[in-house]
């Protein structure tokens, strides 16, 4: 297919989202009939590292590029649970069970049993002792990916110029891509080869504190949470600017390259198919405007919950959100939204959130009912996370041990 409209696209800037951009448009050129040019320059000092969710991790996917070799080149771990200062928990889960339709955290709720809701999920039982598997189909979990920000960009441009992207300066273009760094992050690097599967999080007023581990370093970023959500189209006139949202995201979760990944699939879902560009353009900025904002409450939420963020200065849908859920432990959803209800639910308890009361429905179960349905769901998880190694033999059985760290296993 050959598009008269779109002919030539040029992406501009540096970082690995410049680099994803520029990889993934010009796998897709052959199949829309436009060429590609870059004009792209390393970033330079310490980056957060790149965080993959699902969103990142299905669009890499359909680029052809496989996440073995991907993690092998980009000193990657997997991920699958958040920590809060204090150790509170939050599962990466994509399911939680509901009996007699009760939901969990709600008989987890009426319960009282004195420890955390994150221990009847099976990440729980992985993250202390660094345990990893792929999840399989009867599990409820999902990870994210974590990379080395300098290797996944030099991956990403080699991946571009084998799609056929040419590196040129700026020139005239039917669509100019620009994608680039936040400025408002602070990071620090040191060597650490611990691998362990979980992210942390300290909250204070100052902003989120992020912490992350590869195969090779240990990264600490530090970023400002905007008091106020500015939300901006990406889409104007005959130029896509990816960082006309990087005020309200960071690279602190999986969620800032997911946003990323799901506005390129979004340009190539409605590409331009007729002279009526605006079209494509207003509903490229309705999608992504609604995934961007439905992001930006999920790092938001935290700060307000910690009390470090006003709560008036969040969005409509995140006010509901927190009302309802602190009301009666009751989730609203929207479309977007970066993670499940889940995984929202887990979140929410795991940051402080203490819903003022449960489901009345709960009371159906008996003291000694509910220790029954939460103990055996406990069990579960422990017996799920007891067959899994540890990541680092996890990987080096996958050959996906990185160089150094490969031989200093040896």
């Amino acid at each position: 297919m050959t598009s008269a409209l779109i002919n030539a696209v040029h992406i501009e800037g540096a970082g690995p989202a410049a680099a994803l951009c520029a990889a993934a448009l010009a796998q897709m050129r052959g199949r829309l009939g436009f060429t590609v040019s870059a004009d792209l320059s390393r970033a330079e000092g310490h980056q957060p590292p790149v965080i993959l969710g699902p969103q990142s991790q299905k669009l890499l996917s359909a680029l052809g590029l496989n996440e073995r070799d991907l993690i092998k080149a980009c000193a990657g771990t997997f991920a699958v649970s958040a920590t809060f200062e204090g150790g509170n928990a939050c599962p990466f889960i994509t399911s939680a069970p509901v009996t007699n339709g009760v939901a969990l955290h709600q008989i987890h709720g009426a319960g009282k049993p004195g420890q955390p809701y994150s221990q009847y999920f099976t990440p729980a039982h992985m993250t202390e002792p660094g345990l990893f598997a792929h999840p399989d189909i009867s599990d409820d979990y999902r990870y994210s990916v974590i990379l080395d920000a300098g290797l996944f960009e030099h991956y990403m441009h080699r991946a571009a110029a084998h799609y056929g992207c040419k590196q040129a300066p700026a020139a005239s273009a039917d669509l100019t891509v620009k994608a680039g760094l936040n400025s408002d992050m602070q990071t620090a690097q040191t060597p650490d080869e611990t691998m362990p599967v979980s992210l942390s999080y300290n909250l204070s007023e100052t902003g989120v504190t992020a912490t992350a581990v590869t195969q090779t370093h240990k990264y600490v970023t530090l970023a400002k949470v905007p008091a106020a959500q500015k939300q901006a189209d990406m889409w104007s006139g005959d130029v896509i600017d990816a960082g006309s949202w990087t005020g309200e995201l960071h690279a602190l979760d999986h969620s800032y390259m997911d946003a990323l990944a799901f506005s390129l699939q979004s340009l190539f879902d409605i590409w331009p198919a007729s002279a009526d560009k605006a079209l494509a353009r207003s509903e490229f900025n309705r999608r992504t405007g609604s995934f961007i904002a439905r992001a930006a409450d999920y790092q938001a939420a935290p700060m307000i919950l910690a009390g470090y963020r006003a709560q008036h200065a969040a969005s409509p849908e995140l006010t509901v959100k927190l009302t309802q859920f602190l009301s009666r432990g009751r989730l609203v959803s929207f479309d977007d939204e970066p993670v499940s209800d889940a995984e929202w639910t887990a979140y929410m308890l795991a940051a402080g959130a203490k819903p003022g009361r449960t489901d009345p429905l709960a009371s159906q179960f008996s003291a000694a009912q509910i220790e029954d349905i939460l103990s055996g769901r406990k069990q579960a998880a422990k017996k799920r996370a007891a067959d899994m190694r540890s990541q680092t033999d996890y990987l080096r059985a996958s050959d996906a041990l990185t160089g150094n760290v490969q031989r200093a296993a040896s």
